[in-house]
């Protein structure tokens, strides 16, 4: 009886483990199941790039074009990782008031801050070692400026494919396609270029042999043989631009126009589009005409600048406006009386056609020799 109930006692016993213990793993469970969640990864700080919209134009990357200028390690003033430095090319200076950043100067005839080079090493990429025809001296350049558009004296070297940086005026350069000498009045020298035209520029002085402007082969070949005076030809070296019309009429008088037209640079009025400015105008561009001067010679183009309320029109690269002198009377408004009749003026008289602040002048002598009383329409001619 007593082993009994010792038996009874144990059971009993174990039974009361057996239930504490399943009561404790459930209240673990439903004390895990109200407890917190494990907190989260922190969000990156950096912004999340937003969604692309296929329908904006995708973004322009320049990207450096591979072309035979020496490369060097990028460390000076026109470096583009160096923007403190790099603001102050190209920008405009003054000796002695405002300077330039270190590794840069300021030439006078630039104006502007520039790096100083010996030959094309000293540059970078992208830049050309050019010399100022003024001071012999070498600055690097960027190869920025386009055809037919200003160029060293700005401070930009020709962009490839925009020809070379020639003269076309007393002080100023544009960027040319060249053509050599002996292909002048070729139309096959210039490609898609158009074709090639003698330069208006030409100097004659009596170091120039003298020619026979009749004779079959008056000059060498690549020279032209142009008047001197009106009774002297000489022959001279012309440069030859590939251009799609003739150069503009440069000088508006007798001697001028013979040796324009003795260079190749006369202009046909039945072609398309046979007149045009060089370059690209401004917002207010004189107008290029084909146009017959004088009776007898053959018609060149002429830039007309004047806009009819005394204001001058841009002439494009390497001319500038003035009022003619020579008494070409396509170049003259001449005033008609009531009769619709050309007035006829003594330039002997005081006031020969009434008062001069009208702008009318008494001008002459024309072709038939007499003076009428007319207004000069302004004209373009080479910035010499």
């Amino acid at each position: 009886m007593v082993r009994m109930l010792r038996a009874q006692h144990i059971l009993w016993i174990a039974l009361c483990l057996t239930c504490c213990n399943e009561g404790s793993e459930r209240t673990s469970e439903k004390t895990n199941l109200i407890q917190s969640p494990e907190p989260k990864a922190p969000i990156p700080t950096s912004p999340i790039e937003p969604e692309k919209n296929p329908n904006t134009t995708p973004e322009i990357i320049n990207t450096p074009v591979d072309d035979d200028t020496p490369t060097q390690a990028c460390d000076g003033p026109l470096c583009p990782d160096d923007e403190a430095q790099g603001r102050t090319a190209l920008q405009p200076c003054f000796p002695g008031q405002i300077e330039c950043a270190e590794g840069l100067a300021c030439p006078p005839s630039i104006g502007r801050c520039m790096m100083p080079c010996r030959n094309q090493s000293d540059c970078y990429p992208q830049h050309l070692c050019e010399r100022d025809p003024d001071t012999e001296s070498g600055w690097c350049m960027p190869t920025t400026a386009l055809r037919n558009t200003s160029c060293l004296h700005n401070g930009l070297a020709c962009a490839p494919g925009a020809g070379s940086c020639e003269a076309v005026g007393m002080l100023e350069h544009a960027c040319t396609v060249t053509c050599p000498s002996n292909a002048i009045d070729h139309h096959d020298a210039c490609s898609f270029n158009g074709r090639c035209f003698a330069a208006p520029m030409v100097h004659v002085d009596e170091q120039h042999a003298t020619c026979d402007p009749q004779a079959l082969d008056p000059c060498p070949s690549g020279m032209r043989c142009v008047p001197a005076d009106p009774h002297t030809y000489r022959c001279v070296q012309a440069k030859g631009w590939c251009e799609q019309t003739p150069p503009m009429l440069g000088q508006i008088n007798d001697a001028g126009l013979a040796r324009h037209i003795a260079l190749g640079n006369s202009c046909d009025p039945e072609a398309e589009t046979p007149c045009a400015l060089r370059g690209t105008p401004s917002a207010t561009p004189a107008h290029a005409q084909c146009m017959q001067l004088t009776s007898g010679t053959l018609p060149v183009c002429v830039g007309l600048c004047g806009d009819g309320d005394d204001n001058f029109l841009d002439c494009g690269i390497g001319y500038r406006c003035v009022a003619p002198t020579q008494p070409y009377t396509p170049l003259f408004n001449i005033q008609k009386n009531a009769d619709r009749k050309p007035v006829v003026c003594d330039p002997r008289h005081e006031f020969p056609c009434g008062s001069t602040f009208s702008g009318i002048q008494c001008t002459g002598p024309f072709e038939d020799s007499k003076h009428y009383c007319a207004t000069p329409m302004p004209i373009c001619v080479l910035a010499l």
